[in-house]
């Protein structure tokens, strides 16, 4: 952690630093307090909050990366509660990608609320901007979709509603799609 404090101290005031602060599995990379929250267990989650800490004091501008829809722990979750916010199989189970990770569906209203509980934390951390990853929904004909289902509406709308709901003027949500187009809402 010493030397990448040192490393960071070297570098302009406003350079951009990002930070992956969440895994794919469901797994957070630092001391969440969302009650649904799992630690990762890859990372040391103190040494992630005190280089956390640190950041908010430096000038740097830093940035958290965290997957948009894939969460292994919150879709199953969920999925046992009988709250299906999840992207379905024919058969009811929940669609698992190449990385044994589920996803959630990007019009069910819980996911908007998840991402924002995220995006509201990370703001109290300090941090300038959080980029949802994987901002899209996944190239594959196996899932059920709802009849009539506009995906590329349905995203504008849920990037519409996370920059409504979590950005500020000192805090920016932005999107990065992979292999989707869509018009992306202004963060700030």
């Amino acid at each position: 952690l010493g030397s990448l404090r040192t490393t960071l101290q070297g570098l302009e005031k406003g350079t951009a630093v990002m930070l992956d602060l969440k895994n794919g599995r469901g797994g957070f990379y630092y001391s969440s307090k969302i009650p649904t929250a799992m630690s990762s267990g890859d990372v040391d989650a103190a040494q992630i909050d005190q280089l956390i800490s640190w950041l908010r004091l430096s000038q740097l501008y830093v940035i958290a990366r965290v997957p948009s829809f894939q969460d292994w722990n919150y879709a199953l979750i969920n999925h046992e509660n009988r709250n299906y916010i999840s992207l379905p199989l024919s058969s009811g189970a929940l669609w698992m990608d190449d990385e044994g990770c589920y996803w959630l569906d990007p019009e069910e209203g819980d996911t908007m609320a998840y991402l924002a509980q995220i995006a509201g934390e990370l703001q109290s951390l300090g941090f300038d901007e959080v980029v949802f990853s994987g901002f899209r929904y996944p190239d594959t004909t196996k899932i059920v979709y709802r009849e009539g289902l506009n995906k590329t509406a349905a995203l504008e709308k849920l990037a519409q509603d996370l920059v409504t709901t979590s950005a500020t003027e000192t805090f920016a949500v932005s999107f990065q799609t992979g292999n989707t187009s869509f018009t992306a809402p202004q963060g700030r």
